[in-house]
């Protein structure tokens, strides 16, 4: 059973890697930014933005999904417009 819990949040951190960085790259394409102007925008540093694109947030996710998967729940990025709707 312990193997098959790090499977689903091993999967399900691979998962929400990619939507973040998904989001990102939509958000940038239909903003017409680039990351030197997403970081303008957010204040966030350039570098950081690259290494979440790049390479995701793993240490994060990891910490946040070992809490949540044994609860029975995820993570999932959906656009404001929807939360708001």
């Amino acid at each position: 059973m312990s193997e098959e819990k790090n499977t689903l949040e091993q999967s399900n951190e691979i998962r929400f890697e990619n939507e973040i960085k998904e989001a990102i790259t939509e958000a940038k394409k239909s903003l017409n930014l680039s990351e030197n102007g997403l970081s303008e925008l957010t204040g966030i540093k350039q570098l950081e933005i690259e290494k979440i694109e790049k390479l995701g947030i793993q240490t994060r996710i990891d910490l946040l999904m070992k809490l949540l998967v044994p609860i029975g729940y995820t993570i999932r990025v959906i656009p404001i417009e929807k939360i708001k709707k």
